[in-house]
């Protein structure tokens, strides 16, 4: 059976999206209640070798078994402060045979109704080969031991599965950094626990990145929840970012295009990390192709942290992008 849903874009553009009922099996699109997510600042691991790869002891980690914690210390070029941070490496399995180009990289806080199916949905990717790291900013909830069970269970799917908890509470920015840093491939794609991929996401992204000199590549997003739309449906233009952000976090990057800009910003109001990186990319001349593919589900809920955090600050955020890229900002235009 297929239920064909149709959106119309904002250039009159009729899209329909065919989803089979069986395209993610085990996969229920509900929308349970949602854990607010508190998010201070933090930092992100640098104890790895010249290559991004962990220097962790691979004893435990082979065994499934937790390793002890890791100090580590935030680059400079991440946060101007070197504030120290623990890690705790609590589950790290791999194969030697293969080399994935792909790593699926998964920012966790207090989801645990979500973190299950987004863990299915990045199961159930095309592309066969594929890293998986799964970042817990500290949850207070379930969300740890669930994404554990996870990955102990499916680990097999993956060349390398890594878990990896921070010790205190360190913020999307850093959350986001950490998976980067830990990543081996020259692709990272950064997904939110509480959203979801379609099967083919990921490599119809890589096919992008493959064939250009993008530094990212993104997709139409299907928004689900409390609305219904599309979203990412404008192609990239960074004219545009004095008037907002069009292009959701839901993106593969080059591993090498996050190094040249520094990484994440950790930035006094949260949210809005990602629309930073934006203008960080787009003053390095880089740039991002859509495909355009309705490829993600993006949840919208009220007690996200776009609504609980994010918007209410706005005021507070269009001052600091003003003149932290005003050359991105013509004289007399007005950012909503």
């Amino acid at each position: 059976m297929d239920i064909i849903k149709h959106f119309l874009l904002p250039n009159q553009t009729r899209v329909a999206l065919c989803e089979r009922t069986n395209l993610l099996p085990g996969i229920t699109f509900q929308n349970p209640p949602y854990a607010k997510a508190k998010l201070p600042r933090g930092s992100i691991p640098k104890q790895l070798d010249r290559h991004g790869r962990s220097k962790v002891g691979s004893a435990a980690n082979r065994d499934n078994e937790p390793s002890d914690l890791l100090t580590t210390t935030m680059p400079r070029e991440m946060n101007d402060s070197s504030k120290q941070s623990e890690l705790e490496v609590v589950l790290e399995t791999k194969r030697e045979d293969k080399t994935p180009s792909v790593t699926v990289a998964i920012s966790l806080y207090n989801y645990q109704d979500y973190i299950v199916n987004c863990l299915d949905s990045a199961k159930m990717q095309t592309q066969s080969e594929l890293d998986l790291i799964v970042v817990d900013d500290c949850s207070t909830d379930r969300s740890s031991e669930l994404a554990r069970g996870w990955l102990a269970a499916h680990h097999s799917r993956f060349n390398r599965c890594l878990l990896i908890r921070h010790k205190s509470n360190q913020g999307l920015a850093c959350s986001r950094n950490s998976g980067f840093t830990l990543a081996r491939t020259p692709y990272v794609f950064v997904l939110d626990a509480d959203n979801l991929l379609y099967p083919r996401c990921v490599a119809r992204l890589t096919a992008a990145l493959e064939n250009c000199d993008a530094s990212f590549a993104y997709c139409y997003l299907e928004k689900f929840g409390d609305m219904s739309s599309l979203q990412n449906t404008k192609k990239w233009n960074p004219a545009s970012l004095q008037h907002g952000n069009t292009i959701d976090a839901m993106a593969l990057l080059r591993k090498s295009t996050w190094e040249e800009v520094g990484g994440y910003s950790i930035m006094d109001v949260m949210g809005w990390e990602d629309f930073d990186l934006g203008f960080k990319i787009a003053r390095r001349k880089g740039w991002g192709i859509l495909v355009p593919e309705i490829l993600a589900r993006y949840r919208v809920h009220r007690k996200s942290m776009l609504a609980q955090i994010t918007n209410p600050n706005v005021k507070k955020l269009w001052p600091y992008f003003r003149s932290t890229y005003p050359e991105f900002f013509t004289e007399g235009t007005k950012a909503e």
